[in-house]
């Protein structure tokens, strides 16, 4: 598109490459969420970032991810795993892998092994030593429950803006900056996990800078109320 400006440029036809460029608000969003990952790779938890020398701490969606994937790789585990949850009278469910190409499938992997709550901590206490090392303390699951409120975010937004029938560009910047403030308001409730938030809300204003002069925006937004309001919405 850069090119694309200069070639046109040159015999007066105005064009500007970033007037001209959409971005991709989904995947805008998943950068964010990727941010706020990475910080969380660094920290079990409250706290700047970090780490007290007196404590140890982990990573707990490491944590979580390699008690996952120690339950399904093993036939034994697996099936002890799903006749847990049929002695508590339910239908077994199976734990959910986080895939990096899969967008929130961080959040649905948390979430999953959360509401296995209890069948996870038996098995990982009653199993031999390689499952209870990994045993979560009450307040690293407290832990687990804010990460998933801080990863919904994204989440609900990345839905939003990812319809396959239903047009969504005149959605993009209303929804980008109460996304924004969702995770800025976020911060008076969770104040111990700023430095989480803060990395998702420097990914976004980052692409802010670049998205909120761009005039399709604000264009495809006139269109869509003008004719909602034409037609008596």
């Amino acid at each position: 598109m850069s090119h694309l400006e200069v070639l046109l440029n040159e015999p007066g036809i105005k064009y500007s490459s970033n007037d001209s460029h959409v971005q991709c608000f989904p995947h805008i969003t998943n950068l964010a969420c990727k941010a706020v990952l990475v910080v969380m790779s660094g920290s079990t938890g409250p706290g700047n970032g970090s780490v007290d020398d007196s404590t140890e701490h982990r990573d707990l969606v490491a944590n979580v991810r390699t008690v996952i994937r120690m339950i399904r790789v093993s036939s034994l585990r697996r099936d002890h795993f799903a006749s847990l949850q049929t002695a508590k009278g339910r239908e077994p469910l199976q734990l959910l892998r986080g895939v990096d190409t899969c967008w929130s499938s961080t959040l649905l992997m948390l979430e999953r092994f959360i509401e296995l709550k209890e069948v996870c901590s038996i098995i990982m206490i009653s199993m031999n030593q390689d499952l209870k090392k990994y045993a979560l303390q009450t307040e690293e699951w407290s832990t687990l429950s804010i990460y998933c409120t801080i990863l919904q975010v994204p989440h609900a937004f990345q839905q939003c803006l990812s319809a396959e029938k239903t047009l969504t560009l005149h959605e993009a910047l209303p929804n980008f900056h109460s996304m924004m403030k969702v995770w800025e308001n976020m911060k008076a409730e969770h104040p111990n996990y700023i430095n989480l938030i803060d990395a998702g809300l420097s990914k976004l204003q980052e692409y802010w800078e670049k998205v909120k002069d761009v005039p399709a925006y604000t264009l495809v937004m006139c269109l869509f109320y003008f004719f909602y309001a034409c037609n008596g919405y």
